[in-house]
């Protein structure tokens, strides 16, 4: 029980734990808040079904604001997944396997599959990216959105939000804590 108290309390001091912690707090930050999208997306879809189908109008700028809160969703939301532990995963293996060695797999895999592939995403993303912003791309459509560049953004934060959820997960699986972060609850408004 001792050395259960002395090693918690060693890696609560530990510069890299503080890191893992700080990446947590802003990926879960950056979740709560893309969550609200959802809602958004629920609103705006029922807007364009009613305009359509009762009124007769097409509205394509709400259609594309639609595909666009998805973008948003599931780029800016993957880092918070992976940070809950939310994703699907097909195995056999893992789910039986010993908090030990869930931490050596979620180690090595951070460090090995998730973090190349991140970088891998930026890097391949970046010109593409900059162009987009060079024009200020928007949609083919006329009465489309012109935010086409803003959308296309979200592949670099999703590299780095991800590169920063690889990094934690690499972090807490070291420091012998769960794969799963604690999710830090919302700070509250005083009344």
């Amino acid at each position: 029980m001792r050395t259960e108290q002395t090693s918690h309390m060693q890696t609560a001091t530990n510069p890299l734990t503080k890191l893992a912690a700080q990446i947590d707090a802003l990926v879960g930050r950056i979740g709560r808040t893309i969550a609200w999208v959802g809602l958004g997306i629920v609103l705006v879809q029922f807007f364009v079904v009613v305009l359509r189908y009762v009124y007769g109008v097409n509205a394509l700028w709400a259609q594309e604001l639609v595909v666009y809160g998805h973008g948003f969703v599931i780029m800016l939301g993957a880092a918070y997944t992976l940070q809950v532990d939310g994703h699907v995963r097909v195995d056999i293996y893992y789910r039986e396997m010993p908090q030990r060695s869930k931490r050596t797999v979620n180690f090595w895999g951070a460090l090995m599959l998730l973090l190349p592939m991140a970088l891998i995403v930026i890097y391949q993303s970046f010109g593409y990216v900059i162009s987009s912003w060079e024009v200020f791309e928007g949609s083919p459509e006329a009465a489309g959105l012109r935010g086409v560049y803003i959308l296309k953004t979200t592949l670099l934060v999703f590299g780095v939000l991800m590169t920063l959820g690889a990094i934690a997960l690499a972090i807490r699986s070291r420091a012998n804590q769960p794969a799963r972060a604690p999710v830090p609850k919302p700070e509250s408004q005083p009344e």
